[in-house]
């Protein structure tokens, strides 16, 4: 571990001579070395005498606390005769209190051992019993388990994302945390196995030592993960002094004149760097440097908030309710900081399919929510209906109380009459929870309102750059960008087009507008996450593409006609509150798209576009040799690419000129060529002019 520690800080596996196996070399021998921790510990703990006596615990009891509150049924204690309830005075001799630590430490399975203890009546009792193995129990053996079981989940998650990422210095951070918490998750594996108590304490050093070195990864990981703010950048200098003030209260506890203070200095070096994890976390989240980022710490806060929670909710179950099974509480608390691990590898490896925020709001919140309301639904309707059989039967005779049939038609008319009241309760429910989807849902009520009649360019216009925006609840602008070609059906007046659209560089065309679904622009590192939710991702660095992205743009919705003509870009910004969008807002989108590319189609039939090259049959007397069928057997879009062929154009000029991407208008060509059995640019050319063919204007 000391060995990663000091790779992470001094980046030494970062250079070009250690490389990625170096890495993940580390990463397979964490693995491996902590499973055969593992291993030692659940041998060593074999031979290790155990009485069955579950709570008190040895090393959580004082001159206060001395009462039985569990025996395991069928242990050497629960045979003997002790219960719940009895006292315990001493243990083989000792006196019950923290000094029978070492008593513990030194009893071996098989052997014979004896509790004196004093019942509830005041009578005292010495208990003689047969020790049984620590294996031999089942709640020993359930948390030894759920120990390492938490343990081989984060060191594998820290193993597994270092594999797959090992040039981040993130992953790296994340093995460090992993084996060292883990180590420190599984202490009681080798606390109890040793027959020296001072080895025992030893031990117990080093697993503390380790869950100080887990809590200075964590702060290192929230600072430089996944990008450092302006106040996080500042502290990246005084990483290594986090790791060493880590190892401060193991080197006083080494001293005999600052041993006292040690654990003192130890709560607060691990309170320290544990709310530095947290105010570093928390800043990223509030400021992120991409709605990536955002989205990414989003579920490392969900993961930290489940531990936390339910570690704080089994504590007041504990205070509350003090005869609570301890191993159910363990079981639930050790479940639940399982999802803090998992949290860290997904984000760490930009795995992202949704936004965890709405999925706790879609999923948790709102089935909690909608089981309250119908959870009180049904109370009313229960006392309700029984109030108004009580009062009807009163009103109708004594002898009518009890009447079932008047219960059941009191009931339902209750029902019915509370059914509205419930119904709008849910619907708001709804809304609240499932706003996004509200919001896309009137939004597209509202476009199909308005472009199911002729409406002008303003008004489509408008819609997209103004409405849609609000709906929802975009932070940037929006805008339109044209081809010159379309450019007329935008103008307000001669050469002046609407407010929010501007004319198209050949470039942005090219990178995105040869796909029909939307497009996501992000940074060259997010963009393999970002095809999680679109085929259609181009890097924001891209030649036409960066301006945009700048000026705040997202997201491209080509808005095509019926036959494929792109007649303009949509470019929106993101979201105000830094979301990312989910397939349902792209749906949303090309679809409102779909509706203003048919308005545009009908538009452009008024009004004459550029001209576009065509082939039509040179005019001449005698047309005979003109062979009709194979100009017919070539698509509308193939005979303009034969045309310009034809007259020597390059497939950049032919892309300029058609308003397509190179890529595609070399697939034209490619096509024309295949169809008309011919080899080459100049076989076409010596073929238009052998088949008598000349270019007209369409």
């Amino acid at each position: 571990m000391c060995v990663m520690i000091a790779a992470v800080t001094q980046g030494a596996v970062s250079n070009a001579n250690a490389g990625r196996r170096v890495v993940r070399g580390l990463a397979l021998a964490a693995v491996a070395g902590y499973i055969g921790l593992l291993l030692v510990g659940w041998m060593l703990n074999a031979p290790i005498g155990f009485d069955g006596v579950l709570r008190p615990q040895p090393h959580e009891v004082g001159a206060t606390n001395r009462t039985v509150l569990e025996v395991e049924p069928g242990s050497p204690a629960d045979v003997a005769g002790v219960r719940a309830g009895d006292r315990i005075l001493a243990v083989d001799g000792n006196p019950f209190v923290f000094d029978v630590h070492q008593t513990y430490h030194e009893r071996r399975a098989g052997a014979r051992g004896w509790l004196r203890v004093t019942h509830p009546d005041g009578s005292d009792q010495i208990v003689a019993m047969s020790l049984e193995s620590r294996l031999a129990s089942p709640s020993v053996v359930l948390g030894m388990a759920l120990a390492s079981l938490l343990g081989i989940v984060i060191v594998g998650v820290g193993a597994s994302v270092t594999w797959l990422r090992p040039a981040k210095p993130a992953a790296r951070v994340l093995l460090v945390f992993a084996l060292a918490l883990a180590i420190s998750t599984a202490q009681d594996l080798w606390h109890w196995s040793q027959h020296d108590s001072g080895l025992a304490v030893a031990l117990d050093q080093f697993a503390g030592a380790a869950l100080y070195v887990a809590a200075a990864a964590l702060l290192h990981l929230f600072l430089i993960f996944p990008a450092p703010g302006r106040v996080t950048a500042r502290l990246r200098r005084f990483i290594p002094a986090f790791y060493a003030l880590a190892l401060l209260p193991v080197l006083m506890m080494l001293s005999r004149a600052a041993s006292a203070w040690a654990p003192v200095v130890g709560m607060v070096v691990l309170v320290g760097l544990l709310c530095g994890a947290l105010f570093a976390l928390e800043s990223s989240y509030r400021r992120p440097s991409t709605p990536l980022a955002r989205a990414q710490l989003g579920w490392i806060r969900w993961g930290l908030a489940v531990g936390a929670g339910t570690t704080l909710l089994a504590r007041l179950a504990m205070l509350v309710v003090p005869d609570l099974v301890p191993a159910l509480m363990s079981t639930l608390v050790s479940a639940a900081w399982l999802v803090f691990p998992i949290s860290l590898g997904f984000a760490i490896l930009r795995y992202r399919l949704f936004e965890v925020d709405r999925v706790v709001r879609a999923s948790i919140l709102w089935g909690l929510l909608a089981a309250l309301l119908l959870s009180g639904y049904l109370a009313i309707v229960a006392l309700g209906g029984r109030l108004a059989a009580t009062l009807l039967g009163q009103s109708l005779g004594g002898s009518s109380i009890n009447d079932p049939t008047l219960a059941v038609v009191a009931v339902l008319v209750i029902a019915v009459a509370v059914h509205p009241l419930r119904v709008r309760l849910q619907h708001t429910l709804d809304r609240q929870v499932h706003r996004d989807r509200f919001a896309r849902q009137q939004l597209l009520a509202a476009a199909t309102e308005l472009l199911s009649q002729p409406c002008s360019a303003a008004e489509m216009v408008r819609l997209l750059c103004r409405q849609v925006p609000l709906a929802l609840r975009l932070g940037g602008d929006s805008w339109l960008a044209v081809p010159r070609r379309f450019a007329v059906l935008f103008e307000v007046e001669a050469q002046a087009l609407l407010p929010g659209v501007s004319l198209a560089a050949q470039a942005l065309l090219e990178a995105t507008g040869e796909v029909r679904e939307p497009v996501l622009l992000a940074c060259p590192e997010d963009l393999d996450a970002y095809r999680s939710v679109s085929n259609g991702v181009v890097s924001a660095e891209e030649r036409g593409v960066a301006t945009w992205y700048s000026a705040g743009a997202r997201v491209v919705v080509g808005i095509h006609g019926a036959d494929g003509t792109l007649f303009a870009l949509w470019l929106l910004g993101a979201a105000s509150r830094g979301d990312l969008f989910d397939r349902d807002d792209l749906l949303g989108l090309s679809r409102v798209a779909t509706m203003v590319g048919m308005q545009l189609e009908r538009e452009a039939l008024r009004v004459e576009p550029a001209p576009i090259v065509r082939l039509e049959p040179a005019l001449s007397a005698d047309n005979s040799g003109f062979d009709h069928g194979v100009v017919e057997g070539l698509t509308a879009r193939e005979r303009e690419v034969l045309a310009l062929l034809a007259r020597g154009y390059s497939n950049r000029q032919i892309a300029d000129e058609l308003i397509i991407g190179v890529r595609t208008a070399e697939t034209h060509v490619q096509r024309v060529l295949h169809k008309l059995d011919l080899d080459n640019r100049a076989q076409a050319i010596a073929w238009a002019r052998d088949h008598a063919l000349a270019l007209t204007s369409r």
